[in-house]
């Protein structure tokens, strides 16, 4: 029963997301600021705001729903931070920086920005900088941690399909026992949204 009730969410959520589907395209409503170009080379947080003060996609959007929201997690010391190992801290920072590298680089400097294809491509770049940071060696020694940090939500939001191909990608890429340890706690915390 549960399994069928959690295809049943995962169907109408990519449904919903694929009927309610906006195609936005934004113009650049600032200058290009050195400082946020800074931030993004840093891999601060204060990017994803500065990016969406240039290209407003809303609340909505990548940059401020996903982005800034959970740099802003991975950095709070207080609450999430100090649960990492000093691997997976070394992790955050080096993955973070890349992810605003990136998105600095291929999308801050446009005339205008599609919001639906900047998530989409920003949640490739999620993706492929967490594996190019050693994300395989360091998930399971952190996997506490992360799940801590991800409200277990945003699965089935209407961006969950993004999320979904993204920790298939890195579930695969990581193989053999982690990929399926991996999905196994994928599982294991889904099932418990439902009790």
């Amino acid at each position: 029963m549960r399994y069928e009730l959690f295809l049943l969410v995962c169907v109408i959520t990519i449904t919903n997301a694929w009927f309610l589907n906006t195609e936005r395209i934004v113009n650049a409503e600032r200058e290009i600021e050195g400082q946020c170009q800074t931030h993004g080379s840093e891999g601060n947080c204060e990017f994803y705001n500065c990016f969406e003060r240039r290209f407003p996609c809303r609340l909505r959007g990548y940059m401020l729903r996903y982005g800034s929201h959970y740099c802003r997690r991975f950095e709070d010391v207080d609450s999430y931070r100090h649960r990492f190992t000093p691997e997976g801290q070394e992790f955050l920072t080096a993955s973070q920086q890349c992810m605003t590298r990136k998105l600095s680089e291929r999308f801050y400097g446009a005339e205008e920005v599609n919001c639906h294809d900047l998530s989409h491509e920003a949640f490739n770049i999620m993706g492929d900088c967490y594996l190019d940071n050693g994300f395989c060696d360091i998930f399971w020694a952190n996997k506490g941690a992360f799940s801590k940090v991800f409200e277990a939500m945003d699965l089935f939001d209407t961006a969950a399909f993004k999320i979904w191909r993204e920790i298939g990608k890195l579930s695969a890429t990581c193989g053999g026992q982690s990929a399926s340890r991996f999905s196994s706690f994928i599982i294991q915390k889904l099932t418990n949204l439902g009790n």
